[in-house]
């Protein structure tokens, strides 16, 4: 339960603190420069395709570390599992859940379809919900991609407002790489 609450406490800070700009036209090559983010799960690897360092964190009095990182248009948050009895479609599921469960957020639309990851499949999620905070109202988008590798599921998130063409495009880059 600590690393929903962590979850959801670094989404609503990302949303509040660091995607309160918009976007601009600037190709997403230019603004950005891509590389791999080096991801370690108990003895496993997972080199993913990011904007910039994802860093870790530990979750307070458990085994879980999650990685994050945000900028001014983007906030990126990937989580790990154990892949025993959970698929990657429950892990959207559950990450779709989280953000329905915050009483500040009100989802407006969710979709969840198959995707594949690496030739494997995986599971992708889209949701578009507003988050009030302080008597403003936040227009927010999150597209979650979950795949299977090495026993472990991953999560990835990405959000952003959803008035940000820079950030909405730099996720599509993103997920075009990572499928």
């Amino acid at each position: 339960m600590k690393i929903v609450k962590f979850i959801n406490t670094a989404f609503l800070a990302a949303v509040v603190f660091g995607l309160s700009g918009c976007g601009s036209e600037t190709a997403v090559t230019e603004e950005y420069s891509f590389g791999q983010a080096q991801l370690r799960a108990g003895n496993t690897e997972l080199y993913l395709f990011s904007p910039f360092e994802l860093v870790k964190g530990q979750v307070r009095d458990t085994d879980t570390a999650v990685y994050v990182n945000q900028d001014q248009h983007v906030a990126v948050v990937v989580t790990y599992a154990p892949s025993t009895g959970l698929t990657s479609g429950e892990a959207v599921e559950n990450a779709i859940a989280e953000l329905e469960a915050r009483s500040e957020y009100s989802i407006a639309e969710k979709n969840v379809s198959p995707a594949t990851v690496r030739g494997e499949a995986a599971t992708e999620g889209t949701v578009d919900y507003t988050v009030s905070v302080k008597g403003q109202v936040i227009p927010v988008a999150e597209r979650i991609l979950a795949f299977s590798h090495e026993g472990y599921i991953w999560t990835v998130r990405y959000t952003y407002r959803r008035d940000d063409k820079m950030a909405a495009d730099v996720t599509e880059y993103v997920f075009k790489q990572l499928q």
